[in-house]
């Protein structure tokens, strides 16, 4: 069939389509490619902070608010 007359924007001819359709497809691929890289940094660096991380002791705040002198001696 031959359509006759100016084509409407948003329809692609068939020999278009894949073409199209491949550009999309490899612009979406590399979306997911990227979502993963940055989820495994995202992984890395929460590891990291998790190893250098260093638990506050009761000791700590006494010292910070200046509190030591409530400290029972033993």
């Amino acid at each position: 069939v031959k359509f006759k007359g100016k084509m409407p924007e948003r329809i692609l001819k068939a020999d278009t389509f894949i073409d199209k359709f491949r550009e999309e497809d490899s612009k979406l691929s590399k979306f997911f490619k990227d979502l993963i890289s940055v989820r495994f940094k995202v992984k890395d660096e929460t590891k990291k902070l998790l190893d250098l991380h260093k638990p506050l002791t009761v000791d700590y705040f006494l010292r910070k608010f200046n509190l030591e002198w409530t400290r029972v001696i033993q």
